[in-house]
């Protein structure tokens, strides 16, 4: 997912649930880290949660980082996470299996994200 389509989404969540406050950014949050979403022939696929610790229903965003298939990570969200997570938006960012030469990467990449 390219980045400008990941900041328009966020921009409109952001819009969707109000105008951040001075106390909203001093919201607490926590990332649980290393949470495994599905093993994939024997590859165990895992990404970060951040979340607000209040209790309450958030909306939940889920991050793809770029790269072609070839190379990223999910710790390219390292920012975004904490800031959703102070504004009331959780986000789980994920990791799949990256090309390697002499592999086929399709279509497992791809199914490790749907």
């Amino acid at each position: 997912m390219k980045s400008g389509v990941v900041l328009a989404v966020t921009l409109a969540l952001l819009s969707a649930t109000g105008r951040a406050t001075a106390q909203d950014n001093q919201r607490e949050f926590e990332i649980r880290r290393d949470l495994q979403y599905a093993t994939h022939d024997g590859v165990a696929l895992k990404g970060d949660y951040y979340v607000p610790k209040a209790a309450g229903k958030y909306p939940v965003m889920i991050a793809v980082h770029g790269g072609g298939w070839q190379l990223g990570a999910r710790s390219g969200y390292q920012f975004w996470g904490p800031y959703l997570a102070q504004r009331g938006i959780a986000l789980y960012t994920i990791d799949y299996r990256l090309a390697k030469p002499g592999q086929p990467t399709y279509p497992q990449a791809v199914e490790d994200v749907i």
